[in-house]
């Protein structure tokens, strides 16, 4: 520290001569001496301050993808119990559909075996002898062919 450029630098901007020896060069000194120690603490800090920032950015990263994963996780479950109800209504109003279309081919299937048989109420019968019966009951009169004959 030049001690003469100093002072004349003092003079310069405030008017105040200040000798070389002046006690106020101590504690200018002083106030060096406590920046240069501050500085080093500091410095000393800094220097580990790029791998802290590397944990906690890791940390960080790790974080984001286990929750990134819980939400994932809590999405597609919400979709497979959303595909099940809709799956299970489907199911439901198929079974109702083929209930109605067995009942109303049933129906059918009724009325057409009813109009192909002969009336039974007119009194009718076969050639055979036997009456009018539908066509997979045998008839038993003399003569007549059983499934066994």
């Amino acid at each position: 520290m030049d001690r003469s450029r100093l002072s004349a630098a003092v003079y310069k901007k405030t008017g105040i001569v200040i000798d070389p020896d002046d006690p106020a060069f101590a504690v200018v000194e002083l106030n060096r001496l406590v920046i240069e120690e501050v500085a080093g603490r500091l410095a000393e800090r800094l220097e580990t301050l790029p791998e802290r920032i590397q944990e906690r950015g890791k940390a960080l990263a790790i974080e984001v993808g286990v929750q990134g994963v819980q939400t994932v996780s809590e999405v597609l479950g919400e979709a497979r119990r959303t595909i099940a109800s809709h799956t299970e209504q489907a199911q439901q109003r198929i079974a109702e559909q083929t209930a109605k279309a067995s009942k109303d081919f049933a129906r059918e299937v009724a009325e057409v075996v009813r109009a192909a048989l002969p009336s039974r109420r007119a009194g009718a019968t076969r050639r055979d002898g036997c009456s009018p019966a539908p066509p997979w009951a045998w008839c038993h009169a003399p003569g007549a062919l059983s499934p066994g004959n």
